[in-house]
C-alpha cells in the first residue's frame, strides 16, 4: 500500500536475484513500489548474500528501524520535520556502511513528494579488488559464526529472553534482537 513504511535490504549475491543483473534486480524491486509512496527505502548491498551477517544487520538495524518510525510519525503528524529525521537516519545507514569499508552498494528511497533519491556507498574508498579482498577476509572471519548459527537454528528471535522483562522501548528491543544475533540465533 502507498501508506506503508517499507525498508527493504537486498543482497547482490542473493539467490533470489536469479538471472537479473544487479541493476535489473534493484529496478524490479523499485518498480513494485506504489507510485506516490513517501516512505520506502531499498538498501542494496553488493557483497551480501540472501541473509545478512550479524555484523551487517547489527550495524544498520537501528537506523533502519528509526527511519521507519520517523516515516510513521511524519504520516501521523503530517510534518516535514519527521521526514527530515528519517533522512538523517538514512544518512546514518550509509555512513555506517562507509565506515566499515567492506560493503558497497546503493540506498534508494522515496521522499515526501514521492520522488526517488539514490545514494551510493563503498565505491569511493575501495576499488573492486580491495572490496573483494575485504569481503573475502570478512567472510573468513564469519565462518565460525556461521557454524555457530547452524547449531542454534531452533532458537527463535521472537521469544523474549527468559531472564528479562519485555523491552519497554525501541532501543531495548533492537538491542535485545542484536544480542540474540550475536549469540547465534537464527531468524
Amino acid at each position: 500500500p502507498q501508506a506503508a513504511s517499507t525498508f527493504l535490504l537486498m543482497g547482490g549475491m542473493d539467490t533470489f536475484r536469479q538471472r537479473f543483473s544487479c541493476e535489473e534486480y534493484v529496478a524490479d524491486a523499485k518498480s513494485r513500489v506504489p507510485k506516490g509512496s513517501a516512505s520506502t527505502a531499498i538498501l542494496f548491498v553488493k557483497e551480501m548474500g540472501h541473509m545478512p551477517t550479524p555484523e551487517l544487520l547489527g550495524a544498520i538495524m537501528q537506523p533502519m528501524l528509526r527511519t521507519i518510525l520517523a516515516w510513521k510519525t511524519a504520516r501521523r503528524d503530517g510534518g516535514d520535520e519527521a521526514a527530515s529525521v528519517a533522512q538523517k537516519h538514512l544518512k546514518t545507514v550509509v555512513a555506517t556502511l562507509e565506515k566499515q569499508r567492506i560493503w558497497s552498494g546503493r540506498l534508494l528511497f522515496t521522499t515526501a513528494s514521492g520522488k526517488w533519491e539514490e545514494w551510493t556507498f563503498g565505491s569511493r574508498h575501495n576499488n573492486s579488488n580491495n572490496r573483494s579482498a575485504a569481503h573475502t577476509r570478512h567472510q573468513q572471519q564469519q565462518q565460525p559464526q556461521i557454524q555457530k548459527q547452524s547449531q542454534h537454528q531452533s532458537q527463535s528471535l521472537i521469544e523474549a529472553p527468559s531472564s528479562a522483562a519485555a523491552p519497554s522501548s525501541y532501543d531495548q528491543l533492537s538491542k535485545s534482537y542484536y544480542e540474540r544475533l550475536k549469540r547465534g540465533a537464527t531468524y
